[in-house]
């Protein structure tokens, strides 16, 4: 038999990502083998969802609550590849998607905002003059 094969997930009968619906209404890729996922979103600048996640987590991260912090590297090569950034846990929605038969699937969205490390903050606090101390 010659000819070119398909790539993986190309064709009818084969699906490699399911589609599901993001906070914002927009559509959102999630492998179809899996049964959970967590979406990571960086804040706009106004503070609210935006269209894409940063990235994907193939499992459901439950231990990511409000409030938590984070540190996300950068890992993709031309990027800044390995710079980090802190951010904050501002909103976690969780959803829970029930397709035919049996068997659902669960979408972690968590909504993160950049706030100062903290290497950042022991910077700026030894940069700080102390009280009392001659400003030279």
């Amino acid at each position: 038999m010659s000819g070119r094969k398909r790539p993986s997930g190309v064709g009818s009968n084969s699906r490699r990502f399911a589609e599901v619906d993001g906070p914002d209404g927009d559509t959102l890729s999630v492998p179809v083998a899996k049964d959970a996922g967590t979406f990571v979103f960086l804040a706009t600048a106004a503070g609210g969802w935006p269209r894409k996640p940063l990235t994907t987590l193939l499992t459901d991260a439950s231990w990511i609550g409000e409030g938590s912090t984070l540190v996300i590297e950068e890992m993709r090569p031309g990027r800044g590849m390995g710079t980090s950034i802190t951010v904050q846990v501002v909103e976690v929605r969780v959803v829970v998607a029930v397709h035919d038969g049996k068997y659902g699937q669960i979408k972690r969205m968590v909504l993160v905002d950049e706030v100062a490390s903290l290497e950042d903050v022991a910077r700026e606090f030894e940069a700080e003059p102390r009280a009392g101390a001659s400003r030279d």
